[in-house]
């Protein structure tokens, strides 16, 4: 049996690997060994309830106002033994983190190979998505397996001379997201809304840290535009913890009747609300790829995206950070009527992601690779 460690710090890395980490359990031939860094450990703590993970080894390195680098650091200080302890014959790492990079750093060292979930993904600029182009560019180097969620983040790879050991395998967000799907579908979906109704509420999340600062406050005086334009919808925001986030948008935007500030959604709910609102507007980089599993509109509030594929919808809409530009863009959606729809085809993947990813991990270990 070959053990397995799937390396996670924050909510979209959870969410992102459960798929993989409960495919490595139903595999005779593994054993899944889950390492949390604590990056983010309020918003992952609901979320290892509801995946139902084991956690083995929980570093709680995260202190309130921590710098990157220190984090980094810590996390870097803390693998050497728990890789020994564990004594892993894989490391898996996902996206762009820097939980994601600083693991797959301590296991290169160590001589661990480390598959890179989500490889490929690029802007070509160092400060768009900052860090994360920088960790998950420098990851590349380290990593033995590059599971790329598309052809175009394959091709990405190509272009930095990355050839070996590279696998088109989709993008496992889909895996967690048609799991959900069923679960909500089941469930009575006006609990898991707020008793809005189904396309008269946006869906609004900002967190990105290159938009922290005057960006921010041109993301939160277009919503607030927005919100008095269309005042016969609701705008529900789920409010970032980041103070950096928190305060402009409590100073600019709760003045706003028709705006609801709220707490952080359990996966679940912002799952249904996804499904039932009219059109979403983020910085997210996941929403990009679940949003056309539902058909939603989505207004990218940001200078650059490395999701591409994502613009091919012609439902995704990149608007950069300029109030006049998110407002503009939000508004030709809103417009459209409250029927709209983008038709359900996602370029991301088909669900079965994590099922490539371990039939790639079982080919190699397995045979002695």
């Amino acid at each position: 049996m070959k053990k397995i460690m799937l390396a996670m710090g924050t909510r979209p890395e959870v969410i992102k690997m459960e798929a993989v980490y409960h495919q490595l359990l139903e595999n005779e031939s593994f054993e899944p060994i889950v390492c949390m860094s604590g990056q983010h450990l309020e918003l992952t703590r609901p979320l290892i309830d509801l995946f139902n993970l084991k956690i083995d080894f929980a570093l709680n390195l995260m202190e309130k106002n921590q710098g990157l680098s220190s984090l980094a650091a810590k996390v870097m200080n803390s693998m050497p033994a728990v890789l020994e302890e564990a004594s892993p014959d894989a490391v898996l790492v996902q996206g762009d983190t820097t939980t994601a990079f600083a693991v797959a750093l301590a296991s290169f060292h160590e001589g661990i190979p480390v598959g890179h979930v989500e490889a490929g993904l690029r802007t070509g600029r160092l400060d768009s998505p900052f860090p994360e182009e920088a960790n998950r560019s420098m990851l590349s180097r380290v990593a033995t397996w590059h599971f790329a969620p598309t052809q175009g983040a394959a091709e990405a790879l190509a272009k930095e001379n990355v050839l070996s050991n590279v696998h088109v395998t989709g993008n496992t967000v889909v895996d967690a997201l048609e799991r959900m799907r069923r679960r909500i579908e089941n469930a009575e979906v006006e609990t898991q809304t707020r008793g809005l109704e189904k396309n008269r509420f946006v869906l609004v999340t900002t967190h990105r840290r290159e938009s922290f600062g005057q960006k921010m406050q041109e993301i939160c005086g277009a919503i607030s535009d927005l919100a008095e334009n269309f005042p016969e919808l609701t705008f529900v925001l789920p409010v970032h913890p980041n103070t950096k986030v928190a305060m402009p948008v409590e100073q600019v935007v709760a003045k706003v009747k028709n705006v609801e500030l709220i707490e952080p959604l359990s996966y679940e709910k912002f799952i249904a609300m996804m499904m039932n609102c009219r059109l979403i507007l983020t910085d997210s980089g996941g929403i990009q790829e679940e949003a056309p599993s539902f058909g939603k509109p989505v207004v990218v509030m940001r200078d650059f995206t490395e999701r591409k594929e994502a613009l091919e919808t012609k439902a995704i809409v990149l608007a950069g950070t300029e109030r006049k530009c998110i407002v503009e863009t939000a508004q030709s959606f809103l417009k459209q009527g409250e029927g709209f729809s983008t038709g359900s085809e996602n370029p991301f993947g088909d669900g079965r992601a994590s099922m490539r990813i371990v039939s790639i991990l079982g080919r190699d270990l397995l045979s002695g690779k």
